[in-house]
């Protein structure tokens, strides 16, 4: 289980709502881990993907995950993607 932190600025009029998909940088599924998300504003909230069973398997020591949040908004689709480090899970071995 993947855990990612998002945030929604206070300044906007309604909640941020978007898909939140996860996939291994050195060659993910072919259908990453997505979830639906949505955060009021000015909140945090955490968002919770499954990695695929395959991707869970090769994570014995820690890895790039590449993570993309994708929006839409009154002024069009907003996407944001970031290289996050994983560890497996019971702790970084390797």
């Amino acid at each position: 289980m993947l855990r990612v932190r998002v945030a929604c600025p206070a300044a906007v009029p309604r909640a941020c709502a978007g898909r939140l998909t996860a996939a291994l940088a050195d060659g993910g599924a072919r259908r990453p881990a997505s979830v639906r998300y949505r955060v009021r504003p000015g909140r945090t909230a955490v968002v919770a993907a499954r990695l695929t069973p395959r991707e869970t398997a090769r994570v014995t020591r820690p890895r790039d995950v590449f993570v993309t949040s994708r929006e839409t908004g009154r002024s069009g689709p907003k996407t944001v993607r970031a290289l996050l480090r994983i560890a497996p899970p019971g702790g970084a071995r390797g």
